[in-house]
């Protein structure tokens, strides 16, 4: 499965998510990120967990040890195997950031 490089934007019917995905604006999100990652998509998941599940990690886009366990946290409470790594099941449990209405919602 490809990396994560850059991130995309969802309209949904309540406002617009983004999400990171292979490639700006390609909308493909069937991709993942571990350890090693640097890159927007990295950040904005950085963000999106700090902002929905009230955690304050780094958002330096580096996905370190301490993303890493922020991203186990949020696997934990979605009830899905906690390795640590965002892939398509991880985005499926996330909570993301909806702009329109400024709320979280799980899934999209």
């Amino acid at each position: 499965m490809a990396s994560c490089t850059d991130i995309s934007r969802f309209d949904i019917s309540v406002g617009s998510i983004f999400v990171p995905t292979v490639g700006s604006q390609t909308h493909q999100d069937n991709c993942r990120l571990g350890v090693g990652n640097q890159s927007v998509a990295v950040q904005l998941l950085q963000w999106d967990i700090n902002t929905c599940y009230g955690l304050n990690i780094a958002e330096d886009g580096i996905f370190g040890p301490q993303t890493e366990g922020a991203v186990q946290y949020v696997q934990a409470l979605g009830g899905v195997t906690q390795d640590g790594i965002y892939g398509p099941v991880t985005r499926s449990i996330m909570r993301w950031y909806v702009f329109g209405p400024g709320a979280c919602r799980l899934g999209f």
